[in-house]
């Protein structure tokens, strides 16, 4: 044929002299099919002047606001195939797996009212970002053995882990989330994405990102009137609803200690145990006695712990409720066991240390209560009992917010030590064994060697011979420790500075010795605040609880002047 005078395809492409042969040169030289598929551009002046002159004068008239169209309810722009039909599939089995029992610590989602999201991401922009939400939920609470079985049909996400394909997903719900305005038309929907990306983010460690999303959870509940008990009709997804009010109510209460903010949930509605025929026995129980956990945290004592005033709140009634036993129950997952436990025993220890830094462990000794001297001795030895006896897949799947909780314990140990004459073997040991279950898991690594570095600033003011490292194997006769000689000065001389640092750390508690009575300084006057206890904890308490089959727990009303809470309304 005779040559073409236009360049082929390839050579247009590439930007190289073409010949116009069929097949050209450069493609038998390259080995590639040669086309003239492309139809040639007219030259010339494009369009019409007149037209082109009307589109700009048009796009420059002014309009009023009433009659902009923004994109606020327009179709979202999803990524196709990134919520592959595999990819659900595979996070509903792992959701509600015996084996993993995610759905026993977040029961805030029917079977058959994933499918229904399933079926609908196509129609419902705010279908799809919740399901983008709970995928990247589950995905991220996936341990490094079961991440290999997420996988999404897009090639380029086909070698992500388990972790990076849960932030895309995360993202991909939040871009697509501009497009739905769910605030001023919110839904249980609304308010289940915005708790899935609370979740998430404190998963990855970002604890101030997270607040706002659980912030922005629990105003959307409050809009749709979820405290509420008048709008928890019998049906479908009630149980859910119910549920995932008190996760928001257990998850503020622990994020407001953590990082010293106000609590804006009450405890105004009826507890879970009232669907355990929807929720299962076992998740429903669980979730009550953790919501029996929190319930007796009320406004005194957050308004003692934020330092708003010095009022004392009714210490030992908390401190009842919290030392309520855990009983035992095979309906229970481990998974839910371990994770109670420990926000138990981190719960006691807040409250200890809210008498030590306020000065009411002395009157509260006096009175008999079930706080003692030496409590954080007796809970630090309890949490290792748990921990110690609990498989690693349990404990595991909690990830960060449950290896903070283990860190705090062992950090308020420290500052027992530190104040208070005891045995330093004994303590020692309790460090090396608490740094060795957070080295033990991934999300845990985060908190070890900071722990151990306490340790070690401790050991060298308090004649400790330092050891190895968490992790390291234990020696066959490791060295004698030293004891604290009878003549050394008193504890209060002794004290460690505070280790300053990127990572979470409690202030220094005050000397015991001024509450014991022996040698008893009095308490400053009311403006002389010390410093409340730090409590750097990212404590999702995700409704991982145990009770046994309809169990029932003392209500949080306070006793006839027993300081509770004048602003809380009326509970269940």
């Amino acid at each position: 044929s005779s040559p073409s005078k236009r360049a082929c395809d390839n050579c247009h492409k590439r930007k190289v002299k073409c010949v116009g042969e069929q097949p050209c040169r450069s493609c038998r030289q390259a080995g590639i099919a040669c086309t003239y598929n492309t139809l040639p551009q007219k030259k010339g002046p494009k369009g019409n002047r007149a037209k082109v002159l009307s589109e700009i004068r048009e796009s420059q008239k002014p309009i009023h606001a009433d009659e902009w169209e923004g994109k606020i309810g327009s179709r979202p722009a999803i990524t196709a195939g990134l919520l592959s039909v595999t990819l659900v599939q595979t996070c509903l089995e792992y959701y509600y797996s015996d084996r993993f029992a995610l759905h026993s610590l977040q029961p805030i989602i029917h079977h058959e009212q994933f499918t229904v999201l399933r079926n609908t991401i196509g129609q419902s922009g705010e279908a799809y970002c919740l399901l983008a939400a709970m995928c990247a939920n589950i995905i991220l609470y996936a341990d490094a053995a079961t991440a290999p079985l997420f996988r999404t049909s897009l090639p380029q996400l086909s070698r992500l882990t388990g972790s990076e394909l849960g932030i895309v997903l995360l993202k991909e719900s939040m871009h697509v989330r501009q497009n739905v305005d769910y605030r001023e038309q919110p839904s249980h929907h609304s308010v289940l994405t915005s708790w899935c990306y609370y979740v998430c983010f404190i998963r990855i460690r970002r604890s101030r990102t997270a607040w706002t999303y659980l912030q922005e959870a629990i105003t959307l509940a409050r809009l749709l009137e979820m405290h509420k008990e008048v709008t928890y009709t019998p049906g479908p997804g009630t149980a859910e609803k119910r549920a995932l009010y008190w996760l928001l109510f257990t998850s503020e209460r622990a994020e407001a200690i953590r990082s010293h903010q106000s609590v804006f949930l009450y405890p105004t509605i009826r507890t879970p145990i009232v669907d355990q025929s929807y929720l299962g026995p076992g998740v429903a129980a669980g979730l009550d006695y953790l919501v029996h956990l929190y319930r007796r945290l009320d406004d005194r004592f957050f308004r003692a712990w934020n330092q708003v005033e010095r009022r004392e709140p009714d210490v030992n009634y908390i401190q009842q409720g919290l030392a309520t036993p855990l009983p035992h129950d095979n309906a229970f997952t481990e998974a839910q066991s371990i994770e109670l436990r420990i926000t138990q025993c981190w719960l006691r220890l807040s409250l200890w240390q809210l008498c030590v830094t306020q000065g009411w462990l002395n009157r509260v000794l006096h009175e008999g209560g079930p706080i003692s001297l030496d409590s954080p001795l007796e809970v630090c030895r309890e949490s290792l009992h748990w921990l110690e006896h609990c498989s690693f897949g349990a404990k595991d799947i909690h990830g960060t917010p449950f290896m903070e909780k283990i860190y705090l314990i062992g950090s308020c140990l420290l500052d027992f030590a530190r104040i208070n004459q005891c045995d330093l073997k004994e303590i020692s040991d309790l460090i090396r064994r608490f740094a060795n279950e957070l080295s033990s898991s991934q999300s845990g690594q985060h908190y070890a060697q900071p722990l151990w570095t306490q340790f070690q600033s401790f050991s060298e003011t308090h004649f400790v011979p330092s050891f190895p490292g968490p992790g390291a194997p234990r020696a066959a006769n490791p060295p004698t420790l030293m004891t604290v000689p009878s003549n050394a000065p008193p504890p209060e001389s002794r004290i460690s500075p505070p280790i300053h640092g990127s990572h979470p750390v409690p202030l220094y508690v005050p000397p015991l010795a001024s509450q014991t009575g022996e040698h008893f300084v009095p308490v400053p006057p009311p403006h002389a605040f010390r410093s409340s206890p730090s409590t750097a904890l990212h404590d999702l308490s995700l409704g991982d609880t145990v009770s046994p089959h309809g169990a029932t727990y003392p209500t949080a009303q306070v006793p006839g002047g027993g300081g509770g809470p004048e602003t809380t309304p009326m509970p269940y």
